[in-house]
């Protein structure tokens, strides 16, 4: 699935997708990278009920006061925003897993 984003006019097509891997608990991880400093970001839904809940997950990485922030590039960015949307289309009435 695809959505088209415009923002101040600016548009662009963003694929969806199933989720990348799945925790040792059962729930669904739609996004596992690296930041610009070497932390990793991760996207996985929450197990809190009700289920329409995500958790976005920075850990590690080179600088040591980066406070639970990610240092993106754009194409990290989109690696995000991707995930997010992706988590959002599983809230869909209907998604089957």
């Amino acid at each position: 699935m695809a959505i088209l984003l415009t923002i101040h006019g600016l548009s662009r097509t963003v694929k969806l997708h199933k989720p990348v891997a799945t925790t040792d608990r059962g729930f669904s991880d739609f996004a596992n990278f690296d930041d610009t400093y070497g932390a990793g970001v991760r996207v996985t839904e929450s197990s809190a009920e009700p289920l329409d809940k995500v958790w976005v997950f920075i850990e590690g990485g080179a600088v040591n006061h980066n406070n639970g922030s990610a240092h993106l590039n754009v194409k990290q960015a989109e690696k995000l925003a991707t995930a997010l949307l992706s988590w959002v289309a599983t809230q869909e009435p209907g998604y089957v897993k």
